[in-house]
């Protein structure tokens, strides 16, 4: 029984981690677009940076 609580428990943690690797991999494609197109519009001047604090939440909560 333990052996199965802990594949279940390890299973959503690569989850976790497998959407913090994929919000963190959007981000900095965004930096980097932001630099090279010259991408400075009031709206992603809000969800971009929002992006980046949900991406700190979720590794502190998955490591928790």
């Amino acid at each position: 029984m333990r052996l199965l609580e802990n594949l279940v428990r390890s299973n959503r943690d690569v989850r976790e981690y497998t959407v913090f690797i994929s919000l963190l991999g959007v981000f900095l494609f965004y930096e980097y677009a932001e630099h090279t197109l010259n991408l400075d519009t009031p709206i992603t001047d809000l969800v971009f940076p929002s992006m980046g604090l949900a991406i700190l939440v979720l590794f502190f909560l998955a490591i928790v």
